[in-house]
This record gives structure tokens, sequence and C-alpha cells, in this order.
């Protein structure tokens, strides 16, 4: 009998050992079922500017005034606005880690992720604007396509530092903001006119833009060859609908987005591999502030 007892608990011992490995394999895969898949375990959050960018913005405008109005009044310029004056007050060289800190601190965005990551632009090449000067980093002459392949599997963030240190570090905002674009996909203006405009924007594994009281999102996989557009959630308890307006599903299938009824958006895809051009996003972007309208007029 006492055999029989002991055979009977090695047998169930094995079989824990059997399980084990099968219950750990089930266990990493469950979150991932259930996770939505424009989430992000990097938690947006808009809050008002830092101390540290609010001195620089009124160093640039040569105000002493810590008034909480004059504060609030910084709060309210344009993130593009404000950057300016966060470059022109800071007093220091733009490299690249004080450009990523600045992005990072007025308009929310990660780029050290996006680096880290590999997200973001997925092209063949760079334009004339950033290889030029990363090939003169390199020693090479502007037009020598020699490293070009190197150069393409660089981190963003090296790419970034090499085309400030080629300009002395000394561009202007505007001039950092476009190079932004090219590098990593991140288009700094568009963002900034966007605000508080009912549209939330979700790329890079992050939220861009974000308000409780959107209409409509519109996301992208990690290197923008995937588009996709649905309604978020203020819509959809405000207005009772769940699916995509008739008037702009037909614009956006004029884009050549189709409809996925699984997930209930509407998805673009790139067949050439590369990230969607700026033009294609104005387009998408446009038709959604057109829809915006078009809600408002009818209330």
């Amino acid at each position: 009998m006492r055999k029989r007892v002991i055979t009977f608990f090695m047998l169930l011992f094995i079989t824990f050992l059997i399980l084990l490995p099968i219950s750990r394999s089930q266990s990493k895969k469950a979150p991932s079922e259930n996770t939505d898949m424009f989430s992000s375990s990097r938690k947006f959050s808009r809050k008002k500017f830092d101390k540290k960018v609010i001195r620089a913005v009124k160093k640039s405008v040569q105000k002493s005034d810590d008034s909480p109005e004059f504060d609030s009044s910084i709060s309210a310029m344009p993130l593009k606005e404000v950057m300016d004056k966060y470059f022109q007050g800071s007093g220091k060289r733009l490299t690249g880690p004080e450009v990523r800190e600045a992005v990072e601190r007025i308009y929310r965005i990660d780029v050290n992720y996006v680096s880290k990551m590999n997200y973001g632009s997925s092209l063949f090449t760079y334009g004339r604007e950033i290889m030029e000067p990363v090939r003169v980093s390199l020693g090479l002459p502007i037009h020598s396509h020699e490293r070009d392949n190197e150069i393409m599997r660089m981190s963003k963030n090296e790419v970034l530092d090499r085309v400030l240190k080629s300009s002395g570090f000394q561009m202007k905002g505007w001039e950092v903001r476009r190079i932004i674009n090219h590098i990593y996909g991140i288009n700094l203006d568009g963002i900034s006119a966007l605000e508080n405009s009912g549209i939330g924007i979700f790329s890079k594994g992050q939220w861009i833009i974000r308000s409780s009281r959107d209409l409509f999102v519109i996301a992208s996989s990690p290197d923008d060859v995937e588009i996709y557009v649905f309604t978020a959630p203020f819509y959809r308890k405000y207005y009772g609908q769940r699916g995509i307006p008739k008037t702009l599903a037909q614009d956006l299938e004029k884009l050549e987005f189709v409809y996925d009824k699984t997930h209930g958006h509407y998805k673009w895809f790139n067949p050439t591999g590369e990230s969607a051009p700026d033009v294609f996003k104005t387009e998408a972007i446009s038709s959604l502030l057109k829809e915006i309208k078009n809600v408002h007029d009818r209330e």
C-alpha cells in the first residue's frame, strides 16, 4: 500500500513538471490576447509645462513676471512656439540630448523610446537633407553612397546627433522640427496645429495627442506602414454611434482605406513597405477635420 502511494505521488509530481512549462507559456501569451492594439506601457499625460520650460520662455521674452496669469498664457501658446522660445531662452547648444529633452518636456513625446525601439520612418534611404551632413560627419564627400547602408542602420538618435553636430549646433526651432520629422517621422509642426482639434493621435508606440473630448482617432503601426482610423470613446458615448460616419467612410475609401469588420476600424496599408508619406497623412487628417466640422454643424 505504501509503495502504491509513493508511486502515485511520483506520477503526480512528474505530471506537474510536464504541465508547468505549458502553464508558464500560456501565462506569457494571455496579456497580449487582451491588450488593446493601440495601448502602450507609456501612459499618456498632458501636463502644464514644467518650471524649466517656463523659465526659459520667460527669459526669451525678457519677462520676470511670476504671476499665474503669465504662466497660463505660456501654457496656451502653440507647442511649436513654446519650443522656439525654449531654445532661445535656454542658452544651450542644440545638441541631440538637449533637443530630445525639449521634445519630451514640451510635447510629451519620448523620441529616445522611438529610437530605442527602432520605431518611426521606415525608409530605404533618408533625403539629401539628412544623408549629406551625416556623410560629412563620417569623413565622406556629400554625394558618396559608399556607406549609405551603414547610415540607414544607425539609430535615429545617432543620425540626429550627427546632423546637429554638422550644423555647429546652431539650428533654428523650425529646422530642428523638420529634421526630427525626416528622421523619426514625427511632424511636430502638425502636432502643434492639431491640439484640441478633436483628433487623437497614436503613433510610434505612444499617444501623441489625446483628450477626453476627441471624436476620432488616427493611429499607426510603429513604422507608419499601416494607418487606422476609428471613433473615440467620447464620440461613441455622446453620439451613440460606434461606427465611422458614412460621409467620412466615403472620404477614407477614396484614399484606399478598407473597412476591417473584425476590429471596427478603417485601415490603410502601404504595399511598398515604406512609411506613409506626409502628404497622405495630411489628406487623411483633412478628412477627419472635415467630418468634425460636419458633426458640429449638425448640432
